[in-house]
């Protein structure tokens, strides 16, 4: 389930450790996972603009291609569009195996759709949650 796009990131990272985004999910990062293999902490708040269908996919798309990564911090409105991916439930999802943080940041009265953190933490059950009200 990777669509295809018409734009993307090349990245070729080798040693960087971090990645941080912010904005609207509209490429694909990279054309091979292992390009992406250095990189252990990310970080991403999406803004919310329903005008592209394929910002749910390419999220999810991101999350397999970042599969190796130890902490993950997103925004509450990152995953209200990464809940909707079609059949989201029925995806065999097992990436983030080496998750051991999982941080939510929310932001005023948005909320987070009821089990897509337990989605991303399925195969990473020792990870530690937290939520963090801004």
């Amino acid at each position: 389930m990777i669509p295809s796009y018409n734009y993307k990131f090349e990245l070729s990272t080798p040693n960087l450790q971090s990645f941080d985004f912010t904005d609207n999910p509209v490429q694909k990062l990279s054309e091979s996972r292992n390009n992406l293999s250095s990189i252990k902490h990310v970080n991403i708040d999406v803004q919310i603009r329903l005008s592209l269908e394929n910002y749910p996919l390419i999220l999810l798309n991101w999350l397999t291609e970042l599969a190796l990564i130890e902490s993950l911090t997103v925004s509450s409105s990152t995953l209200e569009i990464l809940y909707l991916v079609p059949d989201l439930w029925n995806i065999d999802f097992y990436y983030l195996r080496k998750l051991k943080s999982l941080k939510i940041k929310k932001y005023g009265p948005s909320s987070i759709p009821h089990g897509i953190d337990d989605f991303l933490l399925q195969n990473a059950p020792s990870a530690e949650k937290s939520i963090i009200d801004l």
